[in-house]
């Protein structure tokens, strides 16, 4: 799903509490993928979900990009920014 993929009337109004709650489930989502990366998983982020989260990050996936679209934010975006994040993962998609 790209940002496009929305219906203006499903995305959130600028500073609205739902906007806020896409917001919050996002960064849960990238913080749940740092932490199975990082193998630092707990009870709040058990390994099953942090590791679907890197997984379906790595590959812009479906997760991804509704979070994203329902944040007002590009997955493309997001994934970069995650990946330059991490040292080990900066050339990842340049190699090969």
């Amino acid at each position: 799903m790209e940002l496009d993929d929305i219906d203006n009337d499903q995305q959130p109004e600028p500073g609205s509490p739902e906007l806020d709650l896409w917001i919050a489930a996002l960064s849960q989502y990238l913080s749940d993928a740092r932490k199975y990366y990082e193998g630092t998983t707990s009870w709040s982020a058990p390994a099953g979900s942090a590791r679907e989260a890197l997984q379906d990050l790595l590959c812009e996936g479906p997760i991804l990009r509704r979070l994203c679209g329902f944040a007002g934010v590009d997955p493309h975006w997001v994934r970069e920014k995650f990946m330059e994040s991490l040292p080990e993962m900066a050339n990842f998609d340049k190699t090969g």
